[in-house]
């Protein structure tokens, strides 16, 4: 059976023209021409032979969705809220935190609305985890987590997280970094124990990134075993901003495994600014 490499770009934006943020996967495949099958993959090339790794691959693939998710609908101008419950206010079932979640975001909502500000754009982890003393592990009470962008400013945000008119505890809102790596660290803290209960909502209408149709056979085996193994190419930004003219590397990974061969994994930037202007407000 025919083996080739394939690569696959994520690109994140409103439009690939504009998108200033991109990932490429560079890794083998076995088939005939399995580029016409393309929206038919799953994320990882080929499952993985024991549990654990297969686990481990899908953490891996669930942060960098969130990454992208992110990079693509919000910016330095968006936000990054934690609500915590105070003494006497945290729900005692799951169903009492969900409501208390979509209470929080039908008030910003309506207020959002009245204030003229663009739809609500918004991301809601909640996390829970009960206490397991024979086993040594420790609780997580309730808290949401909650990555918006609206137009209201953060003390409005702050004052909207309550029930019944009485403040439900703690509301801290700041501003989304977009430095190397913030973003992929907020996704590994936000998805960092899988044992946890954890309830994901968002809002409709969400830009997903896109994943434009593989390029088979632009890398060769020995090609992909070349860079992967000498280290000061597959970090060399000059090489790869030949291979992607216009997208400066940021980062650049390269993993081995029995099952797979050599698979090579790069985040990359346009040049210029990677988000807008500064909104009033917040």
């Amino acid at each position: 059976m025919k083996s080739f490499y394939r690569e696959r770009r994520h690109v994140c934006g409103k439009t690939i023209a504009s998108a200033k943020y991109q990932e490429v996967d560079i890794y083998p495949m076995t088939g005939t021409d399995a580029s016409r099958d393309y929206d038919k993959e799953a994320a990882a090339p080929r499952r993985l032979p024991t549990r654990k790794a297969q686990a481990n691959l899908n953490d891996r693939n669930a942060r960098r969705h969130l990454v992208q998710l992110v990079i693509t609908n919000f910016d330095e101008r968006d936000l990054h809220v934690t609500l915590t419950y105070g003494p006497g206010q945290e729900p005692t079932t799951e169903a009492e935190a969900r409501r208390d979640r979509d209470n929080f975001v039908r008030r910003l909502a309506a207020a959002n609305k009245k204030a003229g500000g663009a739809p609500l754009k918004y991301i809601i982890v909640t996390e829970h985890k009960d206490a397991d003393p024979a086993a040594g592990v420790k609780g997580i009470r309730y808290h949401h987590h909650v990555i918006l962008s609206c137009g209201l400013d953060r003390d409005k945000i702050e004052s909207l997280w309550a029930r019944k008119g009485e403040r439900l505890g703690r509301c801290n809102a700041d501003r989304l970094q977009f430095e190397r790596g913030s973003i992929e660290a907020l996704a590994r803290y936000l998805l960092k124990d899988a044992k946890r209960s954890r309830r994901w909502k968002q809002s409709r209408g969400l830009v997903q990134p896109k994943s434009q149709r593989p390029a088979d056979c632009k890398y060769t085996r020995r090609g992909v075993e070349k860079i992967a193994r000498d280290s000061a190419l597959l970090h060399d930004p000059d090489f790869w901003a030949k291979k992607y003219p216009g997208w400066i590397l940021n980062e650049a990974e390269a993993r081995y495994t029995d099952a797979l061969g050599w698979y090579i994994y790069l985040k990359m930037h346009r040049e210029g600014p990677p988000h807008g202007t500064k909104r009033k407000g917040h």
